[in-house]
């Protein structure tokens, strides 16, 4: 039996594992980073320990470190979640060697199947079927590609999440992607060994939850669509898949058993397939880690994955048999990111102000956030993910557009409106989808800077009133909006355009706003915490709020907005847009916070309109900054290794 378990990792899949080794009475270890603070995570374990400070390979990806603190403070086993160290061969072997319970697959079943090269190869050898690919040396994947046919897929060995993964058009383009890929491989997996795919551009993506006791004895918990992706990482899971035949899906289960009985496979692990238009189903690759995705599967069949993880590790045979795995409703997972769904998904940094998710039977809610924490670029976007369970999938998807509609994060920008956006489309609502579907969605999820009226009365309210129906005509209100200006006018701006309009009624539980189409009412008003409710035309209304010394946070519908006073001072959140200048200049803006990576100009060269001008790295990705225009360099505001913020200056364009 397991006694003391240390956590590798941190954040949501931290908690989430404490969560159950709490309730089997294990004391749990957490591990955290200098540069995190003291995280939720940290404070939630029965004890923490300090990683130090530095860069990833210095602390959660640091081995030697990691499994000296276990041996220190006693640990019998280490969970290592997902990411990170969870699929390194060498961080399992080291586990092992000191004598700990690694709470995963042995080394030698990483070291097969947890490199992607590996599982192909074994795949084949075994009858699986896998999609065209070549491996070995960037020579070697250079001189096979035209062989395969364009497009490719270029993919890191030895880790998932959608690191590292690009499509390649031609050959023109491979090489460098096999580099770009093999850099974030390096940083995220700690090997930078990267392999190339046929890729298939309208297909389904397909996996299978399997679980092993090293004793001979394998089960599967049935699959999950993983479809919805955006840079290759999936948004939205469901289990079971909606898309699978009878056939289909014992034909996937069947492949995921051979490929882990092969290997006498232990704990929890995915395998994962791709579906193609014509029901052809291919092997992609094994997850020899538990899933971001495992509650959809857990609320599905009724089961707790990390406990049977900690069972089978703690040298137990397992103590559930397939004839007693049963399917049960359907259950649809949405992971919520810090990232910007209109700026082709770039990751977001900030202080995260306020939240709120419901709370119902059939929801889970898993995060590690609290109000006033910091959102950096040392760690995944991923701040949590939403759960929801239904009788059947009809009944799952009214229950997540609910979930959504009730729930709100202010202070970082984020993708909750898009995934609301996402459930409520046509496309999902079907299952026509594929994982080039989030692409044509976000295309209709264009960004729409007409403010509604709902929206322009929530800040009038929020703003003159006190989360009450009193009016607060406190002269500092006032000054706020223009100093010595007369009470009866309502000024604010939003993405930097000022917005001035009359107040032709303002007392108690009224309030009415003379805008370009009219007068407009809202009545009624009832705050909640950080709900307002008020009545415009007869309809009720519902938006969430944050205040801040600078303006409101606004939800509504499935969008944020920020309107600012016109004088306020910036707290440093306020972020500038390229500018062009008198002299004919142009400020090139970072659109995230991060490391310059590269640089790839000098000043006086010409450029043309989208010429790499840098890498940031942001969230172990790549972030190439391309030139808008054909310009000339006049003058380069960063280098090499700078860390740069969101809005900050990076490059000066010269007119040419």
């Amino acid at each position: 039996m397991i006694s003391r378990l240390l956590i590798a990792n941190r954040g949501e899949i931290a908690l989430r594992i404490m969560r159950t080794a709490k309730r089997l009475g294990i004391h749990t270890i957490a591990v955290y980073s200098e540069d995190e603070g003291r995280p939720l995570h940290a404070m939630m374990a029965d004890s923490a320990v300090s990683l130090g400070s530095g860069s990833l390979r210095d602390t959660y990806l640091n081995i030697a470190k990691i499994v000296e603190l276990a041996k220190t403070h006693q640990a019998d086993a280490i969970h290592p979640g997902y990411g990170f160290l969870s699929e390194n061969a060498e961080f399992a072997e080291a586990v092992e060697h000191a004598g700990i319970r690694f709470v995963g697959p042995t080394s030698t079943s990483i070291a097969l199947l947890g490199n992607k090269v590996a599982a192909r190869d074994i795949a084949t050898n075994i009858g699986i079927p896998t999609l065209p690919g070549a491996t070995g040396s960037s020579a070697d994947i250079l001189a096979l590609a035209a062989t395969i046919g364009f497009p490719v897929l270029v993919k890191p060995a030895g880790g998932g999440g959608g690191k590292g993964m690009y499509i390649a058009q031609g050959l023109d383009h491979l090489d460098s992607l096999l580099k770009q890929s093999a850099r974030e491989a390096g940083a995220a997996f700690g090997t930078r060994e990267v392999y190339i795919e046929k890729y298939i551009p309208e297909a389904r993506h397909i996996e299978v939850q399997i679980i092993g006791d090293g004793n001979g004895k394998v089960i599967h918990l049935f699959d999950r669509e993983c479809s919805l992706q955006r840079r290759y990482q999936k948004i939205v899971e469901e289990a079971p898949s909606p898309s699978l035949s009878i056939d289909q899906r014992e034909r996937i289960t069947g492949y995921a058993l051979a490929l882990a009985a092969h290997v006498n496979y232990r704990s929890a692990g995915t395998v994962e397939f791709l579906l193609d238009g014509q029901g052809n189903v291919f092997f992609l690759e094994m997850n020899t880690r538990i899933q971001v995705e495992h509650p959809v599967t857990e609320m599905v069949t009724s089961t707790d994955i990390v406990e049977i993880q900690l069972q089978v590790a703690g040298g137990e045979s397992l103590l559930i048999s397939q004839e007693n795995i049963w399917l049960k409703g359907n259950a649809i997972e949405v992971r919520v990111y810090a990232e910007d769904s209109e700026r082709n998904f770039a990751p977001a940094t900030g202080t995260i102000d306020a939240f709120a998710f419901p709370v119902e039977p059939w929801l889970r809610v898993e995060h590690a956030m609290r109000a006033h924490d910091q959102v950096t670029g040392l760690f995944d976007p991923m701040l949590g993910k939403v759960i929801v369970k239904g009788s059947n999938r009809k009944e799952a998807i009214s229950r997540l557009r609910q979930v959504l509609g009730q729930s709100f994060l202010h202070g970082v920008t984020n993708n909750i409106g898009f995934l609301q956006y996402v459930i409520e489309s046509k496309q999902f609502a079907s299952n026509r989808i594929s994982t080039n579907t989030i692409d044509e969605i976000a295309t209709g999820y264009s960004n729409n800077q007409l403010l509604p009226t709902e929206v322009i009365l929530a800040f009038a309210i929020t703003t003159l009133t006190n989360n009450s129906t009193q009016p607060s005509l406190l002269q500092k209100v006032w000054t706020s909006f223009g100093a010595s200006q007369p009470m009866g006018r309502l000024r604010f701006t939003h993405l930097n355009d000022s917005f001035e309009f009359p107040i032709s009624l303002f007392r108690q539980n009224s309030l009415t706003l003379e805008l370009p189409d009219g007068s407009h009412s809202a009545t009624n008003f009832v705050f909640s915490e950080s709900k307002l409710e008020f009545e415009k035309d007869g309809e009720r209304m519902t938006l969430f709020f944050t205040r801040k010394n600078w303006g409101v946070y606004l939800t509504f519908g499935n969008r944020n907005y920020r309107l600012e006073y016109p004088n306020h001072l910036s707290d440093g959140e306020y972020k500038p847009r390229p500018i062009r200048l008198e002299s004919g200049e142009r400020v090139v803006i970072s659109p995230l916070h991060g490391k310059v990576l590269s640089l790839s100009v000098i000043e006086g060269e010409i450029v043309e309109v989208g010429s790499t001008l840098m890498i940031i790295e942001a969230m172990k990705m790549e972030n190439l900054i391309s030139s808008p225009q054909r310009a000339k360099i006049g003058k380069v505001l960063v280098s090499l290794d700078d860390q740069v913020s969101d809005g900050a200056e990076l490059i000066i364009l010269e007119k040419i």
